[in-house]
């Protein structure tokens, strides 16, 4: 729930990598589909990496200005 709590996606990030350790395949899927994403098939380590890539992305280009 902290993941889908956090308000930005540095935090989620965060929250993801004090969880590696819990990570499931079912766990995994959920907090991609919260994000609108969709992995691929793969190890669990693999698939963890996609998702910690794509939010460290989001992270990098989130952008609290208002417009």
């Amino acid at each position: 729930m902290n993941f889908l709590d956090a308000g930005t996606y540095k935090e989620k990030l965060e929250v993801l990598l004090e969880m590696e350790n819990q990570l499931d395949n079912r766990l995994l899927n959920n907090l991609a589909a919260s994000l609108d994403l969709s992995l691929e098939e793969g190890t669990l380590e693999e698939r963890f990496e996609i998702l910690k890539f794509h939010l460290q992305i989001y992270a990098k280009f989130e952008c609290k200005r208002l417009r």
